[in-house]
């Protein structure tokens, strides 16, 4: 199981763009919480929304967010009912906007833990993506 970026390399002061954190496993999953954060020198969080990921299959799930407003951002979704989503799946795990406030050469937004589980709990071996960078232009 590993997670990837899906964003801008830049954006110009003023410009809202998203995020998004892409999640590949060959395991099932059934909850995923997550934790990561950003550079609020540059960048202004707009707002964070559910990915499709545990969504696949038209499945409920519980979907929470919170934000620390120095730059942290920690969400869990859960999938509700029995099961997980099927092995072998990808998609978002959630959606982050952003605004860019300030001019940066390279502004991060780093996940800091994420520990999958599957439907009896355990935790799915994840690998971390490197920060994801994007420059802040004029």
């Amino acid at each position: 199981t590993h997670l990837t970026w899906q964003g801008p390399v830049q954006a110009k002061v003023g410009e809202i763009f998203t995020l998004q954190p892409q999640i590949q496993s060959d395991q099932s999953i059934s909850n995923l919480p997550l934790s990561l954060s950003f550079d609020t020198k540059a960048l202004q969080l707009i707002g964070v929304n559910e990915g499709g990921f545990l969504k696949q299959g038209n499945r409920k799930t519980n979907f929470t967010s919170r934000v620390d407003p120095n730059g942290s951002i920690f969400i869990s979704t859960t999938l509700l009912g029995d099961g997980a989503n099927t092995s072998n799946s990808n998609g978002s795990v959630m959606t982050i906007n952003f605004k860019a406030i300030s001019t940066s050469e390279t502004s991060t937004v780093q996940i800091l833990s994420i520990t999958p589980n599957n439907a009896n709990g355990q935790i799915v071996s994840t690998q971390l993506p490197t920060p994801f960078s994007i420059k802040i232009l004029p």
